[in-house]
């Protein structure tokens, strides 16, 4: 009876040092998911993050009163067996207590809080109702204890303990989405992991450059209005008045269906102004609170830098998503190994990682805004130059905006020559 006594009490006080580490190391999305699916191991558990620091002490009371019986079960065991070897009464307690420490230490602490740290939320799920079951049972002398140590750490240490619920965090979703999406579902992982990153990203770094706006002055005929709304394939035309940093607004296609539409003026619709380092999750928001689907971006001296619309931030949540500022016939051709033909308006990103380029990074996306950006203007169709380690030819212009480029990537000694 007395090793049945000492084994029951290794397991609770396993259990109860376990299930210590195990509430601070699961996943908080993953229980209040199973609350609001109406489970009650979900709501137990989901009450104890409500008062941590009386589920701690509960913990906390059990363990000790397992090992304060376990000390002492194990003491009737040893005793006579170690009195055969010494009567020392020194001796006899200094053996005892290094055995049961080391038996402690493995089986009772290192061990369980091992295992129950790797499967969290399985455990708390299991020991659930156990648990408030004990909860209930050591409430009052809990309530003592904790109420006398705040006691002296008020009066004595001159502070407190926070009794403010423990609250979800944006590592308890990545914690739970890398768990719980099986690895053959890893586009809806990506999405996942791109709408928690979203709070990361800044206009700047979504944004339409400016070189790639399509605009057209407020004096411009309807047939000419007509003409860039063919061209372009776009539903929205940013207006302007005289140049490009005097915007007006942007009309839409369905304007042009008007009887009376005479001018543009007429027909402008206000588009707001963002500064480029606005959050893109708060972008996001407000689009959809004020019904917005498109935005200039201005940099820190109030110049445009760019837009963006609705459609770009849903793709970075969603993925590549074909509207009408998307290229349809955007051309990426390999010649050989170092020479290529690439449409001007597909990412640097992209490009270095498909054929290994490595195209410098910059204040710019897309390999127009790296042209434009060195170069310091829009260069001509057929015109000839060397950026870096690369030698450049243009191809095609469309009304100041590079269209299509031939890049040969050069080695040291071409550069040189």
């Amino acid at each position: 009876m007395l090793i049945l006594g000492i084994i029951v009490f290794i397991i609770l006080s396993a259990i109860f040092s376990g299930t210590e580490i195990a509430f601070i190391s699961a996943n908080r999305v993953g229980i209040e998911i199973d609350k609001h699916k109406n489970s009650i191991t979900g709501k137990i558990l989901s009450s104890f993050y409500d008062n941590p620091k009386e589920f701690i002490g509960v913990m906390l009371i059990g363990n000790n009163i397992s090992i304060v019986v376990l000390t002492f079960l194990f003491s009737q065991l040893l005793h006579p067996w170690l009195s055969l070897y010494t009567s020392n009464a020194f001796v006899l307690l200094l053996v005892e207590t290094l055995i049961i420490t080391v038996i402690i230490l493995i089986f009772a602490e290192f061990l369980p809080k091992s295992i129950f740290k790797s499967y969290a939320n399985e455990i708390l799920r299991a020991l659930a109702i156990p648990m408030y079951v004990v909860k209930v049972l050591l409430r009052i002398p809990t309530l003592i204890f904790t109420s006398l140590s705040g006691f002296l750490l008020k009066y004595f240490f001159k502070t407190t303990i926070e009794d403010d619920n423990i609250p979800l965090t944006r590592l308890d979703l990545e914690h739970y989405i890398e768990e719980n999406i099986d690895e053959e579902d890893d586009i809806e992982k990506e999405m996942f992991q791109k709408a928690l990153n979203l709070d990361q990203l800044k206009a700047r770094d979504i944004m339409i450059p400016r070189t790639e706006i399509v605009a057209i002055d407020v004096n411009a005929t309807k047939e000419e209005l007509i003409e860039t709304f063919e061209n372009s394939k776009h539903s929205r035309i940013i207006v302007y008045n005289d140049e490009i940093e005097n915007v007006l607004g942007y009309i839409h296609h369905q304007q042009l269906i008007r009887e009376h539409f005479h001018n543009i003026k007429d027909y402008i619709i206000e588009v707001p102004f963002i500064p480029e380092t606005v959050n893109a999750k708060d972008l996001l928001l407000q689009f959809i609170k004020e019904s917005q689907n498109i935005a200039l971006i201005v940099d820190e001296y109030g110049s445009i830098a760019g837009l963006i619309t609705l459609e770009d931030l849903i793709e970075e949540i969603f993925g590549k998503i074909e509207d009408e500022y998307d290229k349809e016939d955007t051309i990426e051709k390999k010649l050989n190994k170092n020479e290529f033909v690439f449409s001007a308006r597909l990412e640097i990103d992209d490009l270095n990682e498909e054929y290994n380029l490595s195209i410098p990074e910059g204040e710019y996306n897309t390999l127009s805004g790296f042209i434009v950006s060195n170069l310091g203007r829009i260069p001509e169709s057929g015109e000839e130059f060397t950026i870096d380690n690369f030698k450049i030819r243009i191809l095609k212009v469309l009304k100041n905006r590079i269209e299509l480029v031939k890049i040969t990537k050069l080695n040291n000694g071409d550069q040189n020559d």
